[in-house]
Parts: structure tokens; sequence; C-alpha cells
């Protein structure tokens, strides 16, 4: 049982409470039948065949360029965005892009890995696009933004596996997806009153869900069986100091490029353009081994919003 879903289920009320005051569960009991219940609500989604065999080709060191584009090629709308993403200006490449075999080269198998990432999850959700309550646009290209964000702090800060980061980014937020294709009428309550309170997100989708966006994500991430450093960030993306400490320094990365990108997205910029980050997120990148100062914060944001400017071409690939 996690420490996020302990403390998130201390404030829980509603059908899930005992009727008698005298039976009353130990939180961890509370927090353990919050997650049942939430499971058993959810049929989650599978990824396609497709990215499962492309990911294990893609983690062999044997596999050749010939296999991989061959495989590549069998999904129509995957070989359609590797194309629209090898063209695009991000990447700059002087000739036309026309073949699967062509575009692995000029975007390497980390990227490929990215784009086949994100193909995957988008056609899962492809649906949420008839539901005008939902933004299903601006959703990826804030989950594409934060993807790239996080990469590039990756790479600022020389971070081992920036391809894992950029999954984590892209993937903070998945569970926001789910929430609205399942309970869309409770989702867009939770919306309505984040507006109002917006600094207590968390319970209020506790108190009108049942469970919150990063746990749901979490829960998906390992139905998917991805990565448990992949699955915790996700699920602590709000809380990394909840999260476990072996994916602890994952998680704070997530929330400092999380953070960032909401900022640029900010209506209201401060003015002197300052960014206020929260202490305990730096605390744990130092505790880890990968120190930010405050002062860096400012070199680190310019970065930060130079590659999501960059990437803005990456993400008319995807639409």
């Amino acid at each position: 049982m996690t420490g996020d879903t302990t403390r998130l289920a201390a404030v829980l009320k509603g059908p899930l409470e005992p009727g008698n005051p005298q039976a009353a569960p130990t939180l961890a009991q509370r927090a353990d039948r919050l997650r049942k219940a939430t499971e058993s609500v959810f049929t989650l989604p599978t990824l396609p065949t497709v990215f499962d065999g492309v990911l294990r080709m893609l983690e062999n060191p044997g596999t050749s360029t010939r296999k991989l584009s061959q495989a590549l090629s069998r999904d129509q709308v995957l070989t359609a965005r590797l194309l629209k993403t090898a063209n695009s200006a991000y990447y700059g490449f002087p000739q036309k892009v026309s073949t699967t075999s062509l575009a692995l080269v000029v975007l390497g198998w980390d990227a490929t890995r990215d784009v086949v990432l994100a193909t995957s999850v988008m056609e899962i959700f492809q649906k949420a696009r008839r539901d005008g309550r939902f933004d299903i646009v601006r959703f990826w290209d804030h989950s594409l933004a934060v993807a790239f964000a996080a990469r590039e702090l990756a790479r600022k800060l020389h971070w081992e596996s920036p391809g894992e980061v950029f999954t984590a980014g892209l993937l903070h937020d998945i569970g926001k997806v789910v929430l609205h294709e399942h309970h869309p009428d409770l989702f867009q309550e939770v919306q309505r009153r984040v507006l109002l309170e917006p600094g207590l997100s968390m319970e209020i989708e506790i108190e009108v869900l049942g469970a919150t966006h990063p746990q749901v994500g979490g829960w998906l991430c390992r139905h998917w069986n991805l990565p448990p450093n992949l699955c915790d960030s996700v699920e602590f993306h709000h809380v990394p100091q909840s999260c476990p400490p072996e994916n602890q320094a994952l998680a704070a990365l997530v929330a400092l490029a999380d953070h960032f990108v909401h900022q640029t997205e900010s209506v209201e910029p401060k003015i002197d353009g300052s960014v206020e980050v929260d202490q305990m997120t730096l605390s744990i990148l130092s505790s880890h081994g990968i120190s930010v100062r405050e002062e860096d914060i400012p070199y680190l944001r310019d970065h930060v919003v130079l590659e999501i400017q960059r990437a803005t071409s990456l993400g008319e690939a995807f639409r």
C-alpha cells in the first residue's frame, strides 16, 4: 500500500465509508478498499500488439533496420506518423522522407520508440475526440509538451536514459483520459470544482470519483506491463516524495517538467519571469545525485521553453 494512496484515502467520503462507526477500518484498509473498488469499475484497454512487438525489437540489439522497418510498415497509422515526424521542421532533414527505413535513420531508434508509444496510446483513446466536453487535442498537446520538457531536462541534468523520461512525461496524465472515458459526467464535475478550488484537485477527485487520475494512470501502466519506474512516476508525479525511493528521482523529474509546462501555458505568466518550484522536488533530485539549485531554475526553464517551441511541429504530426 503506497503512502500517497493512504494519504488520499484519509479524505475519502461517501459510499465506501462503513455505516457502523465502531467498525471503522484503518486508513490502510480504506485505501485498499478504494483501490479495489476503482479497479473493479474500469475495463482497462490494452496496448496494440504492434507496439509490444516493436518495443521488443527496439530493445534487442540484434534487430536490423530492415526487420524493424518491415514490422512498422504493417501499421498504416504508425507509418504515417513516423513519416510526418521525420519530415517535420524539428528534424530539418534536407530531403523528403518517403520510406519507413529512411525515417528510422532520420529519427533514430529512441525517437522511433517515442513515436510508436505515442501513436499506440493515442489510438486507444481516439474516440475521446468525439466528446466535446473533453479537449483531447489540448490534452495531447500538454502531454507531448511535458514529454519533450522532461527529455530536455534529462539531457541538461545528464540523466542516463532520456527515453524513459519522455515516456513518463507522455503518460503522466493518462489517468484523466481513462476517467473521462468511464465517468464523463463525474469527471466534468471534478473539472468544474477544480476551477473553483485549484489547490485541492486530488482531494476533489477522491471525493467525486473515488480515485485520483495519477492512481488510475499508474494502474493502467501496470496493466500494460510497463516497467515499474514508469508506473511509479505516473502514479506519483504530483507527490514524488511518496514514490518508492528507487523511482523518486524519475517522478520528481516529471513533476518538474510538468511544472515548467504549466508555467508556459499560464495565461498570467509572472512579470519578472521567476518560477516557483516545489523545494521537495529539488531535494529529491539532489538526494539522488542530480544537483538542481534554485539559481539553476531560470536556465533550465529557458531551455525547456525553447525545446517545447521546437517541438511544436511534432505535435502537428499527431493530428
